[in-house]
């Protein structure tokens, strides 16, 4: 954003914001055979989406798989063990030049798989 004097007043002031992409929120997260599928609610003012997800609450072990449409908005993560207990996470991006902007994580969810 730039400020510039008019009339009796000289000259300007540059200043530059860094604007993320906002909070995503979980809608469903469906357990399956090892695996299980979740969805979240679509930004269509980001580049795509990062999923992450582990076998501890706090997510210390966790993977990482990125969507990198925004039109998508459900994610199936695969190979996962029977019957185990897993934590998932998803938060939004927008690409700018070779730079990735985040967003705040969502609440973490709970699910098993079947």
């Amino acid at each position: 954003m730039t400020i510039t004097g008019k009339g009796g007043y000289k000259g300007a002031v540059v200043k530059y914001f860094k604007i993320l992409p906002a909070k995503q929120k979980i809608k469903a997260v469906t357990p399956l055979t090892r695996s299980f599928a979740v969805a979240w609610t679509k930004d269509s003012g980001v580049t795509g989406y990062q999923v992450m997800y582990g076998t501890k609450s706090d997510l210390s072990d966790g993977k990482s798989t990125y969507v990198t449409k925004n039109t998508s908005v459900k994610k199936t993560i695969k190979g996962l063990k029977a019957k185990k207990t897993y934590y998932v996470k998803v938060r939004s991006y927008k690409k700018v030049g070779n730079s990735k902007y985040y967003g705040a994580w969502s609440a973490t969810q709970k699910v098993k798989t079947k």
